[in-house]
């Protein structure tokens, strides 16, 4: 059994640094950066069939898994790790796949050579709406391009750019701290960000380019002409191609392109001659 999102506007978050390719329509009010396609979290479900996600499944789903659009930078911000913010709170751990990336599109994740956590910390502090070079400045630089995978452990401070497609994967909590947010109005979380940097993390990416699998301590992703699962696992699929599928036993059930789908049991993707296919599941 493959399980498909509906296309619902309940899936939709508007967001100020959002874009239109997840608009439902040229009318649609606000810019929206985020779709929650597969969701289990009673805040925002997902919908499959007409029914919420969780009534397909024994067990409330080990991953929240989102369409991004970035028209605008996003806040410069960080996610706990479990139990930082008081025992029995989950963390985000989280990671990109790159469907699209326009010219002079970048990522900025992890500190910088040379800087600690309290210099990006300072630099926050003191930034106005228009110090944002100082800030970013303090953040590696990545290029990313269409298939590359970026897994950030939490705890690693980081920032999309604008011109940016992503499908992410991440541990089923919304617990974001930011540090700096271009003087837009919304609340910033310097001491509690302090608290939960890590200057020892950094991102693990899996650059385009062949097969292969990243793992941090809650995901691992693969990505592949032909990926495996393990088995009995719920695992996101994610096609960038028409002609895409996912086989268990004997079933067979297409992956539509860039639209992440749940099967609950596992399975294998494969993709069609010359393509690829992205896995997701929790380690």
């Amino acid at each position: 059994m493959l399980l498909l999102p509906d296309d619902d506007p309940r899936h939709l978050v508007a967001r100020p640094w959002g874009g239109r390719r997840l608009a439902p329509g040229p009318d649609a009010a606000g810019p929206i950066g985020e779709a929650w396609v597969l969701s289990t979290l009673p805040e925002r479900p997902s919908y499959v069939g007409g029914r919420p996600l969780s009534s397909w499944l024994d067990a409330p789903l080990g991953l929240l898994v989102k369409l991004l659009d970035t028209a605008r930078p996003l806040s410069v911000q960080v996610h706990p790790d479990d139990g930082d913010l008081g025992p029995g709170t989950t963390g985000k751990e989280e990671a990109w796949i790159v469907l699209s990336a326009g010219e002079g599109a970048w990522i900025r994740a992890g500190l910088a050579p040379g800087t600690s956590a309290e210099e990006l910390v300072r630099a926050a502090a003191g930034a106005g709406a228009y110090a944002a070079p100082d800030v970013l400045s303090r953040l590696s630089l990545l290029r990313p391009r269409p298939g590359d995978v970026v897994l950030l452990p939490a705890g690693v401070p980081h920032t999309l750019g604008p011109g940016l497609f992503l499908a992410e994967v991440q541990q089923p909590t919304d617990a974001t701290l930011r540090l700096y947010d271009y003087g837009r109005g919304r609340p910033l979380h310097l001491a509690k960000a302090a608290r939960v940097l890590r200057a020892d993390r950094r991102p693990r990416c899996l650059p385009w380019g062949g097969a292969g699998t990243v793992e941090g301590a809650h995901l691992a992703l693969a990505r592949g002409a032909r990926v495996e699962a393990p088995a009995g696992r719920p695992t996101v699929f994610l096609a960038t191609a028409p002609g895409a599928f996912v086989e268990r036993g004997r079933a067979r059930a297409e992956l539509p392109p860039n639209l992440p789908a749940l099967a609950p049991q596992g399975g294998v993707g494969v993709a069609p001659p010359g393509g690829a296919v992205f896995a997701a599941w929790t380690r």
